[in-house]
């Protein structure tokens, strides 16, 4: 079993991605309080490692803290520009807020194929961000697209 203190030693990628996982479900079950810490935990242990920001914004998303989810994404992509999971979620984020650059986002995660999961998430999305502007039910409901995360490997 893993400990924190092999967690701080950054031996186990897959252990952090569970975790941010479990974070999801977490929110997914309407804990986004408990969500929010243990996320906001993972990233305090472990800075340099994105994931758990990523969760953290989808779970402010999830609570209706929308805007300040979608601010913290293009803050992260900045400090990682590299991170296509971060520009999947706010691809997501930017067609639930009904603001344009998702498709674009989308279409980046797509051709760099570096990470499944950001491509499920962009396939998934991409034809919502196509189509023209419609209102969006309450954007505190939960954020749907982002169930598949928690089921694939």
């Amino acid at each position: 079993m893993m400990n924190a203190r092999a967690l701080r030693e950054g031996t186990d990628r897959t252990l952090l991605e569970r975790l941010t996982e479990t974070g999801f479900l977490a929110s997914e079950c309407g804990l986004h309080a408990e969500a929010e810490q243990l996320l906001a935990s993972l990233a305090e242990v472990k800075p340099d490692i994105p994931f758990p920001l990523v969760g953290l914004a989808i779970v402010r998303a999830r609570s209706g803290r929308l805007e300040q989810a979608i601010d913290e994404l293009r803050r992260l992509i900045a400090r990682y520009p590299d991170c296509e999971i971060a520009k999947a979620s706010l691809g997501m984020l930017l067609v639930q807020a009904n603001q344009g650059g998702a498709a674009e986002l989308f279409n980046e995660v797509l051709d760099s194929g570096t990470d499944p999961h950001a491509v499920n998430v962009a396939q998934s999305c991409l034809d919502l961000a196509r189509k023209p502007s419609e209102p969006q039910a309450d954007s505190s409901e939960t954020l749907e697209y982002f169930r598949h995360m928690n089921v694939r490997p």
